[in-house]
């Protein structure tokens, strides 16, 4: 696996290496959060997709007594 040299922070390439270690910590956090932001996503269409599936289960259990 290649190691990553340089980061791309509002259009402009920056190499981690010449980095402050706060900066890098900065940059470790905005990774993360926006993979937890995406995990969030995945797991709000989840849960959107189980209450419509859910919602048409009761529907038919109201309906069908």
């Amino acid at each position: 696996m290649t190691e990553i040299t340089e980061i791309t922070f509002q259009d402009k390439q920056y190499k981690i290496a010449d980095l402050s270690d706060k900066a890098k910590t900065c940059w470790n956090h905005l990774v993360d959060l926006e993979k937890q932001l995406h995990q969030l996503r995945f797991k709000t269409d989840q849960v959107e997709a189980s209450k419509e599936t859910i919602t048409r289960h009761m529907e038919g259990e109201i309906k069908n007594g």
